[in-house]
């Protein structure tokens, strides 16, 4: 975060009052409404849902624990991402970071997005969210889209359908040393499926 920013140097706001911005709360019916109980770039009396999302972590980071508002706001923020993630349709998450900032998950590159599920952007604010909101739009593709249409996600057959290419690269790609990309399992589940679909309409 930038450090110019102001955050909460001004102490807490409304700290004697967490029963009554809660009530705020269950009057306006979303979490949004929770009142922050800081100041924020001078000024007091913000919505929780008008800050924006690095804001937020930032605040609900652990380091800022010993701080008198910590445990209130945590507890609202919390409720605001899921209330967030249950308003949400798979895919409409927006991307919190780079030059696809402010795109939807479902209209970027598989590639991006398995790279920022991968474990070593895990210090990065945004990857719990981003890994949550991912795993539902995998699991939405995963029951809406035939598994031979599986995009492949790496080499000469990079985007290509699951469908056109040959099993050997494919088998290439799940060998065990592989499992660390973020694709892997989408992949291995994504051709076990469509093996055992070929097998079926063999029989037929």
């Amino acid at each position: 975060m930038d450090a110019t920013e102001t955050r909460d140097d001004n102490g807490p706001l409304n700290d004697s009052n967490s029963t009554a911005n809660a009530e705020i709360e269950m009057a306006e019916g979303e979490p949004g409404a929770y009142i922050v109980p800081f100041a924020v770039d001078g000024q007091g009396g913000k919505r929780l849902d008008s800050l924006p999302d690095s804001y937020r972590a930032w605040a609900a980071n652990e380091l800022r624990s010993d701080s008198p508002w910590y445990e209130a706001f945590k507890e609202a923020n919390t409720r605001y991402d899921e209330w967030l993630f249950q308003k949400r349709e798979p895919g409409e998450y927006l991307i919190p970071f780079g030059k696809h900032e402010g795109q939807r998950l479902d209209a970027v590159p598989d590639s991006l997005r398995y790279w920022a599920i991968h474990p070593t952007r895990a210090s990065n604010w945004w990857y719990p969210s981003f890994v949550k909101e991912n795993d539902r739009y995998e699991d939405h593709l995963a029951a809406t889209r035939p598994p031979g249409m599986f995009p492949f996600p790496w080499g000469q057959y990079k985007d290509l359908p699951l469908q056109y290419v040959p099993q050997d690269n494919v088998c290439w790609a799940l060998r065990p040393e592989n499992q660390g990309y973020g694709w892997y399992e989408r992949l291995s589940d994504a051709n076990e499926r469509y093996l055992h679909q070929n097998v079926l309409l063999a029989n037929l």
